[in-house]
């Protein structure tokens, strides 16, 4: 049995308990690799861990790493909560540790960022208290929705708006809609605030678009679906998110997602998935275990996304991927150079600017250098599959 059909099985059974039987004859080594590259290592290590023989403390040390990692983390977010409150400032927490709240143990999720929200009129405030509370930013200035900070064992981030909401468009309008209160609605959750479970299933998703359709979806998203959409029954889903979902043109993505869930992990069987195309399960599934997490097993997905994705709108395009990716080059030129906003002529000089300063983080090491076939050849594939999904229609 190949490691990503393996791995999807010790999934299923660490986290809905399935009866699958783990033979200790697979090859151990290729298994690490892959929980690692997908970010799912100890909802595997649990499973495997008594049939371990040669590679048990080569397993034992990731697996003390990670968990340690994740007490660090955990700590770090009831410290924002100490500091947020104190100083009287509203937040949320994203992603990670909210997410952990559904699985059928908290510590199985491998958690990474510090990833919390403020009000915009809260940012400077809470960027005054964190670096009066020791910790530094690592980054001279934002990058359009959040600011990074440090407290040199983890990473935080200060967002004042939820990643993945499209720039422009009636899909625009909508998400900030239903996000608008997420704060307000906010509940306290093991020494932090969490969203909702309606703003959490709404951030997941925005969360996974944008990662999926850049640098990739890996298996732990996909956890982090099952374990949440499993949560809830078919009607009690469908009454918090179907007209929502619609309306924002995340629904058909929703039902997808959760079709994959049941089909690979296990989750309860859901109505409102039923009758999503089997083709279509395949090769988003297909997708997923190629991409990694964040796109680990493919660099060059990133370039590919400059192809297929519309910047402004995180909406798929369709036809000539050179007309897409000078929409794109316009767009960041916009907001990179805004006088071009006022001056369309002067949009070469952003063209320059953005390609200079890709140039920069290739030899930095931060960016990796376009291989113009694969590229050309991937953003095409994962078009095909994205285009199924009719993300923000």
């Amino acid at each position: 049995m190949k490691p990503d059909k393996l791995i999807t099985h010790i999934l299923n059974k660490s986290l809905f308990g399935s009866s699958f039987i783990i033979e200790s004859s697979f090859n151990w080594n290729e298994l690490l690799n892959e929980s690692r590259i997908h970010a799912v290592f100890i909802c595997i290590y649990n499973e495997i861990k008594d049939l371990l023989t040669d590679d048990k403390e080569k397993w034992d040390k990731i697996y003390y790493q990670i968990i340690s990692q994740n007490i660090r983390n955990r700590n770090a977010h009831q410290k924002l909560n100490l500091i947020l409150t104190k100083a009287n400032i509203p937040y949320v927490v994203l992603k990670g540790m909210a997410s952990a709240k559904y699985y059928p143990d908290p510590s199985l999720r491998v958690m990474g960022d510090v990833d919390f929200l403020v009000r915009e009129c809260d940012v400077e405030r809470t960027t005054i208290e964190l670096l009066k509370n020791g910790l530094h930013r690592t980054e001279s200035e934002s990058n359009g929705f959040h600011i990074a900070f440090s407290d040199n064992q983890i990473s935080w981030e200060l967002h004042w708006a939820s990643p993945g909401i499209p720039k422009e468009g009636n899909a625009s309008f909508e998400v900030k809609k239903y996000l608008s209160n997420i704060i307000d609605k906010a509940e306290y959750y093991d020494g932090y605030m969490v969203p909702s479970d309606f703003h959490h299933g709404v951030v997941m998703l925005l969360h996974f678009v944008s990662h999926m359709t850049t640098t990739g979806m890996g298996l732990r998203h996909l956890c982090d679906w099952a374990v949440f959409v499993n949560a809830f029954n078919d009607k009690a889903f469908r009454d918090m998110f179907e007209i929502p979902l619609r309306e924002i043109g995340l629904w058909e993505y929703a039902r997808v997602l959760t079709a994959i869930s049941i089909k690979y992990l296990g989750v309860d069987s859901k109505d409102f998935a039923s009758g999503v195309d089997e083709e279509t399960i395949e090769l988003l599934m297909e997708d997923i275990i190629e991409s990694g997490n964040f796109g680990h097993k493919d660099c060059q997905r990133i370039n590919q996304a400059k192809l297929m994705r519309d910047d402004a709108t995180r909406g798929i395009t369709q036809g000539n991927m050179v007309l897409t990716l000078f929409r794109n080059l316009n767009y960041r030129s916009r907001k990179a150079i805004p006088i071009t906003e006022k001056i369309p002529l002067l949009l070469p000089l952003g063209w320059v600017y953005i390609g200079l300063k890709h140039i920069i983080l290739i030899f930095r090491g931060k960016r990796t250098k376009v291989k113009i076939k694969e590229t050309i050849m991937g953003a095409e594939k994962r078009s095909n599959v994205y285009q199924r999904l009719k993300l923000f229609q």
